[in-house]
């Protein structure tokens, strides 16, 4: 239904010769997006780029990630939400081919599963891939990824790792109350303190 749905909006949109701009195409797929539809978004970033001269940018991409990454949540079997994994990684080989580096959100669209599992390895080596930098470097994260990126570590177990991460974020201004909550639920009082000091 959902395919349906597009199809007929963007043929009634073209149809009546207009040329919807980028923001209007992202409001369009964000919706799908978040329906983790993202076969819908292909097909709306298909036509975007055969019917209009609307250059996709980041959001585009890293909304068609986000697409997949809802649809790997709601595989129903491990091969499903592996083949969802492996469009979500197609699609950022692209963004980046296209000449976009991927940003914080993109960061936070691809990590948000293993940052939840605890798996801080994958975590870490993703941001390493995306941004460089030494382990636990926040840098180029924003709050979000920065705290999604500490409660890997934290979920794994992994406290040294964790200790770094917050005391860059402090350095970085980016050690708000949720990562404070986060220490301090995940880590035995006295090595909280020492990590908060």
């Amino acid at each position: 239904m959902g395919m349906a749905k597009a199809e007929r909006w963007v043929d009634e949109i073209l149809g009546k010769g207009m040329v919807p701009d980028l923001k209007l195409w992202s409001v369009v797929m964000t919706h799908f997006a978040r329906k983790a539809l993202p076969d819908v978004c292909e097909k709306i970033f298909e036509q975007m780029v055969k019917n209009t001269t609307s250059v996709p940018d980041s959001t585009v991409y890293n909304l068609l990630m986000l697409a997949y990454g809802r649809q790997a949540l709601k595989a129903q079997t491990r091969t499903e939400a592996r083949e969802a994994r492996r469009k979500q990684r197609k699609w950022l080989g692209k963004m980046v081919a296209a000449g976009f580096e991927p940003t914080g959100s993109t960061f936070e669209i691809i990590c948000a599963e293993p940052a939840k599992a605890g798996d801080w390895r994958k975590v870490e080596n993703t941001r390493k891939k995306m941004f460089g930098g030494e382990s636990g470097c926040v840098d180029k994260l924003t709050a979000k990824a920065s705290l999604m990126l500490l409660q890997a570590h934290l979920i794994g177990g992994n406290y040294p790792g964790a200790e770094v991460v917050a005391k860059n974020m402090a350095d970085d201004d980016k050690l708000e109350p949720k990562a404070i909550q986060l220490i301090k639920r995940h880590l035995p009082q006295n090595e909280a303190l020492n990590i908060l000091e």
